[in-house]
């Protein structure tokens, strides 16, 4: 035996991967090579009742058509779907009364795929790996039964027709049981792929068939961990499957469902003893792991259910966050779980909704990243104008100050990760009124969001009016589109500057935006200047000048 290959500790680590991984590419192989359009035909119109009893619930195609050389399950058969994406997967069986080029399914495959007869789709293996069901829910009604045949003159009527199949109230309410009718259902659907929201017809003993939805599916899930949760919609039903039953829509007369499994609008995931559902102030829940909640102090009457003092509290508990933001913090209890010496990085115009959920959950860890985030905005920001000689010098050194309706933005740091930035911007955004170049490249509002991250400070406003002009000037549809981003969340509108660049403002501020001329604006101590309240103020547009502000209201 060569010594390479019985001295190859690290080939034999790899080689249960390699393996996986080359089974996976054959497989995807297969399905390519598989792949062909067939034409849908309905399956009692091809095979006599008692052989569709014995076939289950598979479709059925041509022996030439069936993927032999795929892979195929044990008991003869493979997964297919319509389409590119598999909403809902088949298994299918070979058989010879079936066609060449044709799929034969039942109506309920039909309705579940939304196909029709005689439709033809492009159809193509399902190789991925399916996961064992745990729990599923499951919603039932009793179908109703046709009164009589229907005629060959009814059938070419469709108002005879409807009318023939109509059903007669019943004579007294057929009552189940749901506990009986789920080991029924779990026998009947053994070995079966399910996806949520699948319908199917369920015969039962007591002669009547049911339709049945499966609500949803709680499988397992090769990717879960002791702090994630399954993302499971699709499985296989093996023995040993849990399945809860409710009825279909409100009692009825007609129907009486006993022994039901109420799971109300819960998930099947929020019923685990290891999770906690938490709802948001706009009524959306989370299912979370309750080990992924412990650094959230305030929640902790819900993560300690069922134990010591906390035996009688509910698993369930309201926070005062939106979802959105609530999403944000699982985000980054889930990077402090991972525990990979990174640091959370997070857009810092949500920094401050970020802080306040934090703090609303108690999760000290976050409110330290926040507060840091918020920090480093305070200490980069100039409280005093620049003056525009500081910009041109600052650029000249190799700095990159870009100015902009009056703000100062530093996009030193940034502009390696900008795709040609360095040659663009050197050439026409700097020291220059850079609006226009903005409009050009950057007109999204989503762009907008991101201002507070390069922002500095303003220029001085007596600079304002001596900057040079750009070539081209703004649009006013955009000038106006950027007077409606919150910009007063972040710029310092009291850096108003005399010509000495020393900042003047002191209990009473003035907000100043755009570009004019300096001797327009007022100054505090200058007679003539208005008191206006915060809240009335709005973004000034270029050479124009909003009333001061009295600091007593702005609280």
């Amino acid at each position: 035996m060569p010594w390479n290959a019985n001295n190859n500790p690290a080939g034999e680590i790899r080689a249960p991967a390699m393996s996986a991984a080359l089974r996976l590419k054959q497989q995807q192989q297969a399905a390519d090579a598989w792949a062909r359009p067939l034409r849908v035909l309905a399956l009692d119109d091809v095979l006599a009742l008692e052989d569709l009893v014995a076939l289950r619930h598979c479709a059925l195609l041509h022996p030439d058509d069936f993927p032999t050389e795929a892979a195929v399950a044990s008991n003869g058969t493979a997964l297919v779907h319509p389409r590119l994406h598999a909403q809902f997967v088949l298994a299918v069986h070979a058989h010879d009364g079936v066609p060449r080029g044709s799929i034969a399914l039942t109506h309920p495959q039909m309705i579940n795929l939304e196909l029709c007869a005689f439709q033809t789709e492009k159809w193509a293996l399902f190789t991925e790996r399916v996961a064992t069901i745990n729990v599923m829910a499951v919603e039932i009604r009793p179908l109703p039964e046709r009164e009589g045949e229907v005629s060959e003159e009814e059938d070419e009527d469709e108002e005879d027709n409807a009318a023939a199949v109509a059903t007669s109230p019943p004579a007294s309410p057929i009552v189940t049981d749901a506990e009986e009718f789920a080991k029924a259902f779990a026998k009947h659907t053994w070995q079966r792929v399910l996806t949520e929201n699948e319908r199917l017809v369920v015969p039962f003993k007591d002669g009547h068939n049911y339709f049945v939805r499966v609500l949803e599916i709680d499988a397992e899930d090769e990717d879960e961990t002791e702090f994630t949760m399954p993302d499971s919609f699709r499985g296989r039903v093996e023995e040993d499957v849990q399945v809860l039953v409710s009825m279909d829509g409100v009692q009825s007369a007609g129907f009486e469902l006993r022994n039901a499994s109420h799971v109300g609008t819960a998930s099947l995931a929020s019923m685990r003893s290891d999770v906690v559902t938490v709802v948001t102030n706009d009524e959306e829940e989370f299912p979370v792991k309750k080990k992924l909640l412990f650094p959230c102090i305030k929640l902790s009457s819900a993560v300690l259910s069922g134990q010591g003092v906390h035996k009688e509290s509910s698993n369930t508990i309201a926070v005062d966050v939106d979802c959105c933001t609530f999403d944000r913090v699982l985000l980054y209890l889930e990077h402090e779980a991972r525990n990979d010496d990174n640091d959370f990085q997070f857009d810092p115009a949500v920094a401050e909704e970020l802080l306040s959920a934090a703090i609303a959950v108690g999760c000290i860890g976050l409110q330290d990243v926040c507060q840091k985030r918020l920090g480093e905005f305070e200490t980069r920001v100039r409280k005093e104008a620049i003056r525009w000689d500081e910009v041109k010098r600052r650029n000249k050194a190799g700095e990159v100050l870009l100015v902009m309706q009056g703000m100062v933005l530093d996009i030193t740091r940034w502009i390696p990760e900008h795709p040609g930035g360095s040659v663009l911007i050197a050439q026409e955004a700097m020291n220059v009124d850079s609006t226009v170049m903005f409009e050009i490249y950057h007109s999204s509002r989503q762009s907008f969001r991101y201002l507070k991250q390069f922002y500095i400070g303003e220029i001085a406003e007596f600079d304002l009016a001596t900057m040079p002009k750009p070539t081209e000037m703004p649009s006013e549809a955009f000038v106006q589109e950027l007077r409606q981003v919150p910009q007063s969340s972040f710029r310092v509108y009291g850096a108003a500057a005399d010509p000495n660049g020393h900042n003047i403002v002191s209990e009473e501020q003035t907000f100043c935006c755009g570009s004019g001329d300096a001797s327009a604006h007022q100054y505090p101590g200058q007679q003539g200047a208005q008191r206006t309240p915060f809240r009335e103020y709005e973004p000034a547009g270029q050479g124009d000048c909003v009333a001061e502000v009295d600091p007593r209201e702005h609280t």
